[in-house]
């Protein structure tokens, strides 16, 4: 959980710390269940139903406050609904082949090993302790493979669920369809509690490059072969991810190593080649099981549109220098290819129509903006640098959003204060996920600040969530 909603500061809700502190338990649960089967969810859900409280889902870690739970709500902790099969014969009008079978608390360490293990490999985030089943699917998901494979919502096959009235059911493109789009990308912990079957990929080779950065010149080119980028505004090397050999990543990096050499620009570049993705992943996001990025820190964040990078690049770099001279943000970036343009292939296409955000099938970058939270500094500080993000730092970076359906936010890595987060987070989709929210949890069981017809709830100064109006 972001340390924003931890009640984290020089004076936090410690229960280690000085006992003559003043504690505030506003941000943690008070009532709680660590769920590991379908019978405890059940049970659950009869309480919340009996006893009229709102249900919020506990995963793993995220950024945006959707795991902290308001006073008189009940948190479910799913970490433990953990099972994962391989199902080598799955047989269904949008996929016969191999396929994983994840269950809610799967992290994505673990779904990239089941996988690896069986010769297979899966669209998993960045950061390995991610829960593939839910925020991270449900939110679009996107990774390492993207500009392969797509986002891992389009991987999706079917969805294994219990929903608010206490159904057990599959919700997949066949059956229960609207339930089935929904849950693939149109954001977590609003229409019922699920495990997840994903469609895997093939194993094969995978590779790294880095450099120091001055380079967006020619980051359009690298993106069109098939390439994911991962680099910031830092003295920190860029990595660059794509399947390919280590010798056609050479290949690729040529033009990029004569441009720096003409501008007579120092660096450093190391090629690598890992025999299959779960060595790539375990050498380079690990180390596993819960790899190395911290989650203490406030976000914001933009989905840059692909004629951003084209045409107004310059335009672009110097919003960047602003933000990162003015502003005690810091800006990382992942440049991807979700359609995989690339020429000479075929992309992969999703496995169905699904509720990922459209400007995600626009963007060419997704701009992870950044504050350090300082623990040891009074928790006014950390408002200041919250404020900042949402009143300095989105704006500057909203002038190079696109229009129409381009426009948008990664939910799982923004700035929580977003005003128009509806649109910046559902687009198009949000009416329709409305409906579908409507049929599937009419009472507003499930609650997730951001979510569906979270704004029919209100979260009061002292802590309890009450209905508004």
């Amino acid at each position: 959980m972001s340390a924003f909603f931890q009640n984290a500061g020089s004076n936090p809700c410690d229960p280690f710390g000085e006992s003559e502190i003043q504690c505030h338990v506003n941000e943690h649960a008070q009532m709680a269940v660590n769920v590991s089967s379908v019978d405890e969810v059940h049970a659950s859900l009869d309480f919340a139903r009996e006893h009229n409280v709102r249900i919020i889902i506990k995963n793993t870690h995220e950024y945006m406050g959707k795991s902290a739970p308001a006073r008189g709500t009940l948190s479910l902790w799913t970490h433990h609904l953990s099972s994962s099969e391989v199902i080598p014969n799955y047989q269904s009008q949008n996929h016969n082949g191999s396929a994983l079978r994840l269950g809610a608390g799967t992290m994505g360490s673990d779904a990239v090993r089941v996988a690896h293990e069986n010769g297979l490999r899966i669209v998993a985030g960045f950061c390995p302790s991610v829960g593939i089943a839910w925020g991270y699917t449900q939110g679009g998901g996107q990774g390492p493979l993207s500009s392969s494979y797509g986002m891992a919502a389009d991987q999706v096959l079917e969805w294994e669920v219990v929903t608010a009235d206490g159904l057990h059911i599959i919700a997949s493109p066949t059956q229960h369809t609207k339930l089935c789009w929904a849950l693939s990308g149109g954001g977590r912990g609003c229409f019922c509690i699920c495990h997840i079957c994903h469609r895997p990929g093939i194993s094969r080779r995978r590779t790294r490059g880095r450099r120091q950065y001055a380079w967006q010149e020619e980051l359009p080119a690298l993106l069109d072969c098939g390439a994911t980028a991962g680099y910031a505004i830092l003295n920190d090397p860029i990595t660059i991810e794509g399947i390919q050999t280590a010798a056609e990543m050479e290949t690729l990096l040529a033009p990029l190593k004569s441009r720096l050499d003409d501008l007579h620009i120092r660096y450093t570049l190391q090629v690598s080649s890992e025999v299959n993705f779960y060595n790539h992943y375990r050498k380079y996001q690990g180390p596993l099981p819960w790899g190395a990025y911290p989650v203490g820190q406030l976000f914001g964040g933009r989905l840059i549109p692909r004629v951003e990078l084209d045409e107004r690049r310059h335009s672009l770099l110097a919003t960047v220098r602003r933000i990162t001279e003015e502003t005690r943000a810091f800006l990382g970036f992942i440049a991807l290819n979700i359609n995989q343009t690339q020429k000479g292939i075929t992309p992969v296409q999703p496995v169905a129509d699904n509720a990922v955000l459209p400007a995600w099938r626009y963007a060419a970058l997704t701009v992870l903006a950044q504050s350090v939270w300082n623990y040891s500094a009074p928790r006014a500080d950390g408002l200041s640098r919250a404020e900042g993000m949402t009143q300095v730092v989105g704006p500057a970076l909203k002038r190079h959003a696109g229009v129409g359906p381009a426009v948008g936010s990664y939910m799982n890595e923004a700035d929580f204060q977003l005003e128009d987060w509806q649109v910046e987070f559902y687009g198009a989709h949000w009416d329709i996920l409305r409906g579908v929210k409507y049929r599937w949890d009419p009472e507003g069981s499930f609650w997730a600040p951001l979510g569906v017809d979270s704004e029919k709830w209100k979260l009061e100064k002292e802590g309890r969530l009450c209905k508004v109006g």
